[in-house]
This record gives C-alpha cells, structure tokens and sequence, in this order.
C-alpha cells in the first residue's frame, strides 16, 4: 500500500519513485523491550552484505550498544559482535555480546541522550556511491522472543552530476505502542533540488513525531548522528529545522519498492528561511 496521507505547506510537494537514490548511512535509538536484550537485527533488501562495514561498527559504542554495555559496565570485557549475512536474497545485519542489555542501563552519547541505545549503519562505500538502504524489518531478541520496530527507510533523488551534497531526515517513528527514533542521512548533487520521500517497509502502520531536517555540504559521519553531537528537533541546540506538517503523519508499509507520494522538496523552505535572515 502508499503512504496514506500528502500535506501541503511551505514546502515543494511532489511524487518521488523509488530509484537508485543512495543512503549514506542512519542511526537510531531503540527503546529496551523486555527483561533483556541479547541481539538486534536489522533486514535490509537485496544482498549488498558487502556494503555494510561491520569492522566499523563493531568496536564502535555510538552505534554498537553491545560493545558500549562492554566499556561503560564490565571494564572492556565481553565480546561484541556485528555479522551482515544473505538472507532469502537480502540482508540480515546482527548485533549481539556476551554481555545483555538490561533495562537499568543507560547510554549517553557525547555527555547528553536520551538514555536508549542507539545502533547505526556504517557503509563500505563513501560519497554517496553505495546502494540504498531499504530497511525491511528490525527487532528485538530476548533469546526466547522477538519484539518486531519500526523503521523509515528514506528516497532521495538519484545523484546527478556534480558535487555531492547531504540531507539529514530525523524523525520518531511510532507502531504497536513501539517507538524508534532515526537520523537518516542521504546524498543529493548540486543542480538537484534537495528532497526526500519517508517510506514505511517494516510491517504494519507508523505514526510520525518529532520531524525534522539539516542539509550539510559534506558528510556527517554517522557517530555525530546522535543526541550529543545532532540533537533531534525541540532539543537544545539542535540544528534541525521542523516539518511540522509531518508531525502526526501516518504511513501505511509498502511491501513492495514503489512511489511514495509524500514528498519533500526543500527549496521552499530554505528560500523562506533567507528571507528571514536578510530582515
């Protein structure tokens, strides 16, 4: 099915395909869900195993919790392990450690957060060269259950010629009384309106809260995508500016790649706000 609903505010509305539009790469922070956590896994369509930089990620607290309970609660002992493998065609990424995360620990990122873990995605490939990550489901183990996420997935427009530029969308992400908060960072060229197309693969229907948006003439390394260094929208200092017109969004999944028909150009919003700098 689409996403259900189209809003007509300042900015440049209009209907974005699906296509050959690259994600840099995203970060979230994933609310515990029951007595422990002993993995994470994340479904990514297609088989692009190659493409995700588990090396990266696996010493890497801002964007590994595993590894991050290991420093900050048993002195740098555990094992933490990040495995992407092929799965049915696509690809399941995996979190896991020797160490659970249990609901009393808390995870701050650069001094300040929101006490969730967070967990990211880090791609082989830079500026903008890798292949689109279309987040088909996420989810929680305890060992013996697992509690199924939200998640965006994010178009943007394919990369043209000349000099790549990024467009960071954040926004909360809520369904089954379960809310995921994402920054999703993805690349535009010059001559190519900065915009983007929230879409919903994960099964089910989303609510959206919290929504928001900061272009960057390079690339935002993913660890700076968190509350200490990117906070959300409404936070202190925070860089975003507001969709507002978002807020309250529902998305219905769309479990087949297609048109999203809520789109947003950006050029409205960043004229407006020239404008206003220049009074």
């Amino acid at each position: 099915m689409r996403i259900c609903y189209m809003f007509l505010a300042a900015t440049a509305i209009g209907t974005l395909c699906a296509s050959t539009a690259r994600a840099e790469d995203f970060n979230e922070f994933e609310t515990l869900v029951g007595s422990q956590g002993t993995s994470f896994s994340i479904l990514l369509q297609g088989n692009i195993v190659a493409s995700i930089d588990t090396t990266a990620m696996q010493t890497d607290a801002t964007v590994n919790p595993f590894y991050y309970v290991n420093q900050n609660y048993f002195s740098g002992s555990g094992t933490s392990t990040v495995t992407a493998t092929a799965s049915g065609g696509n690809t399941l990424v995996t979190f896991t450690g020797s160490n659970p995360i249990l609901p009393g620990y808390t995870f701050s990122y650069g001094g300040s957060g929101n006490g969730d873990p967070h967990f990211g995605l880090d791609p082989t490939a830079a500026n903008g060269s890798g292949p689109s990550f279309k987040v088909l489901s996420q989810a929680w183990s305890n060992n013996a259950t697992k509690t199924q996420l939200p998640s965006l997935t994010v178009n943007a427009p394919t990369l043209g010629v000349g000099t790549v530029n990024y467009v960071t969308f954040f926004a909360d992400v809520t369904s089954n009384g379960q809310t995921v908060g994402q920054w999703f960072e993805v690349p535009y060229t010059d001559g190519t309106p900065p915009s983007f197309a929230p879409q919903l693969y994960t099964a089910g229907n989303a609510t959206l809260s919290n929504v928001g948006f900061m272009l960057s003439p390079t690339q935002i390394p993913l660890d700076q995508l968190n509350f200490g260094t990117e906070p959300p929208p409404g936070s202190n200092g925070t860089p975003f500016t507001a969709l507002s017109s978002f807020d309250g969004a529902n998305l219905t999944s769309m479990p087949e790649p297609g048109c999203g028909v809520l789109a947003v150009g950006l050029t409205g919003l960043l004229l407006q706000r020239r404008r206003r700098r220049a009074r």
